[in-house]
């Protein structure tokens, strides 16, 4: 809804502003398309990273393009120093990208989602 977005960019504007969580754009260099996103959330001295790639444009390197940019960005401005993320239990081709990006694994947790709560991987990736 528009609601729903308004509150989004409140959100976002809200978190550059007070240099806590950055949301970033991806688009193709080519056209200008639009492929996905990506986002950086600080709390104290960590960071946690999520991103999401459109179909289209996955298995072509991007995510991992996206994933390096959102790490040297983490540890380079922010200074945190260390970068997480968490995938489904069922979501290899993620878990794949976090490990080519050099995130560890570092075990099984919950995370609270619209849905409820879920059984996730941690992956961490120290400076």
């Amino acid at each position: 809804t528009i609601e729903d977005a308004e509150k989004w960019v409140r959100k976002a504007q809200d978190g550059f502003l007070n240099k806590q969580e950055w949301l970033f754009s991806a688009f193709l260099k080519s056209s200008g398309q639009y492929i996905g996103s990506v986002n950086l959330h600080k709390s104290g001295e960590e960071a946690e990273t999520g991103y999401w790639l459109h179909r289209d444009f996955r298995r072509q390197g991007y995510g991992g393009e996206m994933l390096r940019f959102i790490i040297d960005f983490a540890f380079d401005k922010t200074g945190v120093g260390k970068v997480f993320a968490t995938t489904a239990l069922d979501n290899k081709a993620s878990q794949k990208i976090l490990e080519k990006t050099g995130f560890v694994k570092a075990g099984e947790t919950s995370v609270e989602t619209p849905q409820g709560m879920r059984r996730s991987l941690r992956f961490d990736r120290i400076q």
